[in-house]
């Protein structure tokens, strides 16, 4: 069912009709207060803060379901629920809410509501308990609250369900990772893959990193504006947490031919496995190509295991990384193990790509189902 009016949501159960109420916040809590300080000591509840949870602590302030608000700093308005006992600090707000609504409702509300709209101050931003009372939103029978509250309750569900499924996913990897790159006192990984014969590949061999790899400067390759579009076609990259910076509509001198490649920062040593083509923004990356009888992805993920220090401001590739010794396997078991890894990185990649999903899916839900 789809409506224009304020007082009535866009989408609907069937089984509900009629305007919502416009009531104050307040009616539906029997307080609000500021949570008070815990001290951190031994792991036995969660302490809650501005950002969440912020640590444990053997003392409880709470027990119950509550929603807790954070009051000060730069998550002011970040919303959590909390079902038993916990311990908060005195930079949260407690919504003690009464009989009248459901908790989860409230929850939703609030989420949709985006309550970083009432937050005000520079210096210090601050959100109150007072601002939180006298807070108007649209409210439906208590019924049509509950049915709302269990549809998004599994739609949550279903959210932590694939967060769940992802976090093992890449445990699991995790633990294999550690078994083909532990070397056991013999000398040899862990794990071994074996040949269509079922027979041992030949031990693996300590190479220099650099004789395994050529590089690349990225000069030729650097996007020459940062008009970026979503709708442009070709990637710039950084070897960073951001990595995709942006869409450029540039045509010319897009790194595509030697592909997959993995792109280096040489300053943080932070690495990309990039098998799509792109252009770059930072010279001070290397694009590192395998040689002809290497695997590039094994190599990444051999890259993945080094632990490095990094000190001062200076270039790595040249004079560390491309002069570390490590152990290498023949061509063909560098190919198994990069395939059989990669299959752990596609299921990883299709879960997040279903918690993006349904993300955005319940986004559009809370826009829909509620009228404020």
């Amino acid at each position: 069912m789809t409506n224009t009016q304020n007082n009535i949501p866009q989408l609907r159960f069937p089984e509900f009709e009629g305007e919502w109420v416009e009531e104050k916040l307040n009616r539906y809590c029997n307080k609000i207060a500021s949570g008070k300080s815990k001290q951190v000591e031994n792991e036995v509840y969660n302490l809650y803060g501005s950002t969440g949870i912020i640590g444990k602590t053997n003392k409880y302030s709470n027990d119950g379901k509550f929603i807790l608000i954070a009051r000060v700093g730069a998550n002011a308005g970040l919303i959590n629920i909390v079902d038993g006992k916990f311990g908060v600090t005195d930079n949260t707000l407690i919504l003690d809410l009464n009989e009248n609504i459901d908790i989860y409702f409230i929850y939703s509300l609030l989420l949709k509501y985006n309550l970083n709209r009432l937050v005000f101050g520079s210096g210090q931003p601050l959100i109150t308990g007072g601002q939180l009372k006298s807070l108007k939103l649209m409210y439906p029978s208590k019924k049509e609250q509950q049915k709302i509250a269990n549809f998004l309750t599994a739609v949550d569900s279903k959210l932590q369900a694939l967060k769940k499924k992802k976090a093992l996913l890449e445990q699991y990897k995790k633990g294999i990772m550690q078994k083909l790159f532990t070397v056991k006192t013999d000398g040899r990984p862990s794990l071994r893959f074996k040949d269509e014969n079922g027979k041992d590949f030949p031990d693996w061999e300590v190479k220099k990193l650099g004789d395994e790899v050529d590089y690349e400067q990225p000069t030729k390759y650097l996007v020459s504006s940062t008009e970026y579009d979503n709708s442009y076609k070709t990637p710039v990259l950084t070897a960073g947490k951001t990595f995709i910076l942006g869409y450029t509509d540039e045509i010319n001198n897009i790194f595509e031919n030697k592909l997959p490649v993995i792109i280096f920062d040489d300053f943080t040593t932070a690495t990309k496995y990039v098998n799509f083509p792109f252009k770059a923004k930072s010279s001070a990356m290397k694009i590192l190509i395998a040689k002809e009888k290497e695997n590039i992805k094994f190599i990444y993920e051999v890259m993945q295991t080094i632990k490095f220090e990094i000190g001062g401001h200076g270039r790595h590739w040249i004079s560390i990384y491309s002069k570390m010794n490590l152990l290498f396997p023949c061509r063909e078991e560098q190919t198994k193990i990069a395939n059989f890894l990669s299959a752990i990185d596609d299921k990883i990649t299709k879960t997040d790509n279903q918690i993006e999903q349904t993300g955005q899916w319940k986004k559009g839900l809370l826009q829909k189902m509620f009228c404020n």
